[in-house]
């Protein structure tokens, strides 16, 4: 068969207005190379935290999530991995690239025992009907929401102060931005300078601090997107993600329950996987955090690149669980970048424990967590209620731990996992700790492991 190579070069005539908008074979938002390597970083963080080869863990092995042995299965199977993403290439490359730090040793093998190359489905839908971030075009509400947003005290506030003003007014006069140009503004300013590219001179001027013109049009930009995220009790976070929220959920709940309420099992898929990722944007999960909780994102934070947001899912076995704090079988850790975020989810006050009864999250995604969702704009009167939210989470008997990651790349892609394991819990001075045949031998996410390059200005811990 022929190869084909492209060029872009049918539209060379920049004295008729007909030019390319960009030189060689280039796309807007490609997967960089730096995005790929921490890609490659996330998937062998996950490696050292959810994997292990029968035979050679010295732990518990129900504390792991897939044996890599290949004795048995191939963790990349179906039963065991589910991969979802939208159709933008980064996006997809982002996923792909994780799942190769993560099983890259175990490929290789199976390729040179089989002389085939191994197969991952890839679950995808039509870029402009997704619902992996907002779709405004199939959801009008959305606009309307957005709309009472900008109209709300809180963000004219923000947007009539003397700091906002002055921001948009240098933005016109020395960075030559109009209102239209200004929504890309914090895409430009942070795939320059997170590549070592240089700046437009009028913000050429950061110093580590937030006392420059840089982290102020920065700041600026990012308020305008949270505060529309975080109105009315992050009533367009719900309702954008609700049916992103329903995909996760629906493997969750099969875990634990069988098929989903309101679905015939036989017409459902079969058993839900150890590990489903979730590859999407940043614009995924932020909402995604914005919708379990007003704790868990703040007015002033944006996703680094390579962002990995993680819900695990642990079953409490052989009645050793502590029944003041955990009325169900099942409890939950969420973790974000590294830090874990547990005791900010309502109802989720225990300093001493990492985990939290699966019911308090439930409460919270649970009502949003659907396909149906509430899209109407009515002829007369646009106002609407706000969304509450809550989450049902649990798993069969020790099968799977549930982590979410969303890893936003060196151009904003972004993974989404979840995985069940079994936990013993004993109280023991005033604490709950994890009891593997009488050692200590927990599952740990160390901060300090999984750090990605921070964005160049403060996000208060997020």
């Amino acid at each position: 068969f022929f190869l084909f190579e492209k060029h872009y070069d049918a539209l060379n005539f920049p004295q008729n207005h007909l030019t390319n908008e960009m030189n060689g074979t280039c796309q807007k938002g490609q997967l960089l190379s730096r995005g790929h390597d921490q890609q490659i970083r996330n998937g062998r963080i996950l490696r050292e935290a959810y994997t292990y080869r029968k035979g050679e863990y010295d732990h518990d092995e129900r504390m792991r999530l897939l044996d890599l042995s290949l004795d048995d299965y191939l963790p990349w199977s179906p039963d065991y991995l589910q991969f979802r993403s939208d159709d933008d290439q980064r996006v997809v490359m982002s996923g792909q690239v994780l799942l190769r730090g993560l099983f890259d040793q175990e490929l290789e093998k199976y390729y040179q025992d089989t002389k085939a190359f191994p197969v991952i489905p890839l679950h995808l839908a039509d870029r402009d009907r997704d619902v992996v971030d907002a779709n405004k075009h199939d959801c009008p509400r959305l606009a309307v929401i957005q709309q009472q947003a900008v109209q709300s005290p809180e963000f004219q506030e923000f947007d009539g102060s003397q700091e906002s003003q002055q921001i948009r007014r240098y933005m016109w006069d020395r960075m030559e931005m109009s209102n239209a140009s200004r929504n890309n503004v914090l895409d430009c300013l942070m795939c320059t300078i997170c590549t070592d590219r240089q700046l437009h001179d009028a913000i050429n001027d950061y110093d580590g601090t937030s006392d420059n013109w840089f982290s102020r049009v920065a700041e600026y930009d990012i308020q305008t997107y949270t505060l529309l995220m975080k109105y009315n009790q992050s009533q367009f976070a719900k309702l954008a993600l609700g049916p992103l929220w329903w995909e996760i959920m629906q493997n969750i709940n099969q875990c634990v329950e069988g098929a989903p309420d309101g679905e015939d099992e036989s017409q459902t898929n079969v058993a839900a996987p150890k590990l489903a990722l979730f590859s999407g944007h940043d614009t995924t999960i932020m909402p995604l955090l914005a919708s379990i909780g007003p704790q868990l994102w703040n007015n002033t934070a944006w996703a680094p690149y390579a962002s990995m947001m993680l819900i695990e899912v642990h079953e409490l076995i052989d009645g050793q669980s502590d029944a003041e704090f955990y009325k169900s079988k099942f409890a939950f850790r969420l973790i974000y970048n590294g830090k874990i975020l547990t005791q900010l989810v309502e109802g989720c006050h225990d300093a001493n424990s990492e985990l939290c009864d699966i019911a308090h999250l439930k409460a919270k995604v649970d009502p949003i967590a659907t396909r149906n969702t509430n899209c109407f704009v009515p002829a007369m009167n646009t106002d609407s209620q706000g969304l509450e939210s809550v989450l049902s989470m649990s798993t069969t008997a020790g099968r799977v731990v549930f982590v979410i990651f969303v890893m936003l790349s060196g151009i904003s892609g972004s993974l989404v996992t979840y995985l069940i394991l079994r936990r013993f819990f004993y109280k023991s001075k005033g604490s709950r700790k994890v009891v593997q045949n009488g050692a200590d031998n927990g599952l740990e996410l160390m901060e300090s492991d999984f750090q990605d390059e921070p964005l160049p200005y403060n996000t208060n811990g997020h």
